[in-house]
């Protein structure tokens, strides 16, 4: 498939046009943006509510950002370690709260997290790489002499095999709202007690997943879920602590996804429409609906996520631009003979995975909306149009590939309760069945696969048994017949990385470790069925090698290489290991896929930036008195 048509430039020009457009109306053009008042949205204006942005950049994480009682500090994960973190939107600066050191050190992470009505806590969710589970804890916040946040006296609320999955609030008698991990992998809305970790079950789901708020006088939760199992769109409903009592707020068709509690009480949600979100307002009084839903938001361009109240505005984040595959043309000598065009997905989301049929007609990629309980799309495309394949419970999907008959997809992600394994989606009937799963991520070993070309045989990383996680891991390649479900050893790997089949069959190439020496990482190439593997390539230092994929012809291969935070696509010539074309320019996104076409004539990459914003909405209290005039 080439995406550089008529029609796509068209798209890619409208595209262009619609973030320019968005960036001028918002007043936007820099990393970030403090609170300045001269920083208001013409769109917000037509809906006659006033919202600031105050942040915009790349390093944001929606899902565990929360607000400050006075609105200067949102929670935040600092990805460059996983410390739990607070970013000042009045700098822009993200400071850490807490110190687990580096991934090396540790495979600890921070999930997310709420302040307390004080300020004086932030509650957070921390997985524990050692014991392999979710924890509830708390940790103090103050200043330091300098103005700067500093976590301390960090204690475990709760912890327990399956554990904490999010923290949504802080009632005022010092319980954490959070959706809570049960047995069987399901989920429940729950209070737990800050002080002695006593939880109170207040909802039970199945792998849905809700987003939940705390009503200002801590008498409800209001929360989203999608109604039916078979559809990503969500509802509406208000939760009583008191009794129990369940009823329904929003239920129109559509995705209605809730924002929280303004400080009135009332119940703010959006509207999602591709790329556009309105924001409404629904009054609320006594547990009640007090009238009909008032926009305060309409026509924003970008995705709405809600953060919450700080002081007396409501936070809000938006997703401008995800990360996407970009399709380029490659010459003779296997360089880039056009720019990468980036994939304009038909159902908006970021492109987690992508991958070419093996008659290179149609392209297969997995896009998902950013929020794990959404679900997945597959769009199978081609020039001729695009065919769209949703599916729902699936958190996450890392790598697909085509089977050789094109009927099927075989991908490997997670199921509806959060279970790693490799899957086969029927591009005819739409099942997927189950083809390995693996008792946790590292299990499989990152997830990497490769399919022989008689479709006949999958091959894959298996964690030994008893083996440490880690970087270098002890584990095998192992071959599994996707008739008899017999499994076939085929050679000792350390660590995670990437493994691919030539076209022809006759050569396996796969990512493994070397101990000690300053070049560890190397590929190595055998035969499907074993024999004494030789070195056809050596990164150099921490290089990385990664995204393995045979030339057509099976004499070179095509990969990414260089450092992590500049990677290059390289050829290899397979037999004498030398370098024959570099690519540089690569976003650092060593863990995505890299993909050729099966012509070798195209290949496939991570383009783009992720780029979003923080948004203060404010001046509800006008809205509502203009709304009552009129």
């Amino acid at each position: 498939m080439k995406l550089g048509t008529a029609a796509a430039s068209r798209q890619k020009a409208a595209r262009k046009a619609a973030i320019i457009l968005a960036q001028v109306t918002l007043l936007a053009p820099s990393l970030f943006a403090c609170r300045p008042e001269a920083q208001r949205s013409a769109l917000a204006r037509a809906a006659q509510a006033s919202a600031t942005r105050l942040w915009s950049g790349s390093d944001f994480n929606f899902y565990a950002s929360r607000p400050s009682p006075d609105g200067r500090w949102v929670t935040e994960i600092d990805w460059m370690t996983g410390d739990l973190a607070a970013r000042d939107l009045t700098t822009g600066l993200l400071h850490r709260l807490t110190a687990k050191g580096t991934w090396q050190t540790s495979g600890d992470y921070a999930a997310s997290a709420a302040f307390s009505p004080d300020g004086e806590r932030v509650g957070y969710v921390w997985w524990n790489d050692d014991d392999q589970r979710h924890e509830l804890r708390v940790l103090e916040f103050r200043l330091d002499a300098d103005g700067k946040p500093v976590g301390s006296n960090v204690r475990t609320v709760l912890s327990t095999p399956r554990g904490a999955y999010a923290v949504h609030g802080w009632t005022a008698d010092d319980r954490i709202l959070g959706t809570l991990r049960r047995p069987g992998r399901t989920l429940a809305l729950a209070l737990v007690h800050a002080a002695n970790g006593e939880v109170s079950i207040l909802e039970s789901f199945d792998w849905r997943n809700p987003r939940a708020a705390i009503s200002p006088d801590g008498r409800f939760v209001a929360y989203d879920l999608p109604e039916d199992t078979s559809d990503p769109d969500r509802d509406i409903f208000l939760l009583s602590i008191e009794d129990g009592t369940k009823t329904v707020l929003v239920d129109d068709p559509g995705d209605d996804v809730l924002l929280g509690w303004d400080v009135d009480g009332d119940v703010l949600f959006a509207r999602r429409e591709g790329r556009r979100s309105a924001v409404s307002r629904l009054p609320m009084a006594r547990g009640a609906i007090d009238g009909s839903p008032l926009v305060v938001l309409e026509d924003f361009l970008g995705r709405v996520e809600p953060l919450g109240v700080g002081g007396d505005a409501f936070y809000f984040g938006v997703v401008v631009e995800s990360r996407t595959f970009g399709v380029a043309e490659l010459d003779d000598a296997s360089r880039l003979s056009t720019e990468p065009e980036p994939f304009d997905s038909p159902v908006g989301g970021r492109v987690d995975a992508w991958d070419w049929s093996r008659d290179g007609r149609h392209y297969a990629a997995a896009v998902r909306s950013g929020i794990p309980e959404a679900g997945f799309d597959i769009v199978i495309g081609s020039e001729d149009g695009v065919e769209r394949h949703r599916f729902h419970g699936f958190g996450r999907v890392e790598r697909l590939r085509w089977a050789p008959n094109g009927q099927s997809i075989v991908f490997f992600g997670f199921d509806d309760r959060d279970r790693p394994g490799l899957r086969a989606l029927d591009l005819d009937s739409g099942e997927i069945r189950t083809l390995r799963r693996f008792d946790h991520y590292w299990g499989a070993m990152g997830g990497h696969f490769a399919l022989s070309p008689d479709g006949r045989e999958v091959y894959f990383r298996l964690l030994a048994r008893g083996a440490a996680v880690g970087s270098d891991a002890e584990g095998s390649l192992v071959a599994l017949d996707l008739a008899s479900g017999a499994e076939r050893y085929v050679r000792p790997v350390r660590g995670g990385g990437s493994v691919a089949i030539s076209a022809d069959g006759r050569r396996l190439a796969y990512v493994d470790r070397v101990r000690g020496g300053p070049e560890r990482v190397v590929l190595r190439v055998s035969t499907p069925v074993g024999g004494e593997p030789r070195i056809a390539y050596r990164a150099a230092g921490e290089d990385l090698i990664d995204g393995l994929n045979w030339t057509p012809d099976g004499g070179g291969l095509v990969l990414l290489g260089g450092p992590p935070t500049e990677p290059e696509i390289l050829r290899i010539t397979a037999d004498s290991g030398e370098v024959t074309a570099v690519i540089a320019g690569v976003p650092p996104q060593g863990g995505m896929d890299l993909r050729l076409h099966p012509d070798g004539r195209q290949i496939a990459f991570v383009s783009g930036e992720n780029r979003g914003e923080i948004w203060a909405l404010e001046g509800l209290r006008g809205v509502a008195a203009r709304a009552e005039d009129r």
